[in-house]
């Protein structure tokens, strides 16, 4: 049997979830390594971030925020992609701070 649009969408849902789990445990490993200002800084990064991810998605599948009915069935599946996609390449981002932490220029991106 082939999984309906619904089965694709709640398998990528857990796919997200999973990868805002691994995201926010090496969120929580950065933030324990940072002095008061790294602290403050990543947390407001990491709003920042989250906002526009959402905002980034938002654009790249042209969900509509304002008259939902104009976005489809297929809507919350590519917002979700482009959230997975988005939070997968955040969690390399904070993961290579582990590494290479702010202020090293030295570091390769």
């Amino acid at each position: 049997m082939r999984p309906t649009q619904v089965d694709r969408t709640l398998c990528l849902a857990d796919a997200l979830k999973a990868a805002d789990v691994d995201l926010n445990q090496v969120y929580r490993t950065l933030n324990d390594r940072l002095d008061t200002n790294g602290k403050r800084n990543l947390v407001a990064a990491e709003r920042a971030w989250i906002a526009f991810r959402d905002r980034e998605c938002d654009l790249r599948t042209g969900y509509d925020t304002v008259d939902l009915a104009n976005n489809g069935t297929l809507a919350p599946y590519l917002v979700g992609d482009c959230r997975l996609g988005l939070t997968r390449a955040r969690t390399t981002e904070l993961r290579r701070q582990l590494t290479c932490p702010g202020g090293d220029l030295s570091c390769a991106p």
